[in-house]
């Protein structure tokens, strides 16, 4: 079985449900994980919901952790959100400029108050 290319740590890699992407996972499941691992063949896996995970941890079923959770290289490895393309920075934004959410808060009675101008601004 494949090693995580970062840690080295042994890894399962899954299909993740719902998207089937590949996903790699803790090779020992434990009993803290949250990922249910189904099937021989092609195997399957998905994140339990709340209650699913209650029910799991119950019946004492071992569940696997994604590798992601565990690894001290996982920052490497993820895509890139929105706030962090140029793209997603507004007109006039310098490229060295980091976008910054900003909460919105809107009070009853702030009836057609227009939310559409929280959006991020200059740190």
């Amino acid at each position: 079985m494949p090693d995580c290319g970062s840690c080295k740590a042994p890894v399962l890699w899954v299909s993740m449900e719902p998207k089937l992407s590949a996903h790699p996972l803790d090779r020992t499941p434990t009993k803290d994980g949250n990922i249910r691992v189904v099937g021989s063949a092609r195997v399957t896996a998905r994140v339990l919901k709340i209650a699913e995970l209650a029910v799991a941890r119950a019946r004492g079923e071992l569940l696997y952790t994604s590798h992601f959770a565990t690894c001290p290289h996982a920052a490497q490895h993820r895509k890139k959100s929105a706030l962090s393309s140029s793209a997603a920075k507004p007109e006039g934004f310098p490229p060295s400029a980091k976008p910054v959410a900003v909460p919105c808060v809107a009070t009853i009675g702030d009836e057609g108050a227009d939310l559409s101008l929280a959006r991020t601004v200059r740190p």
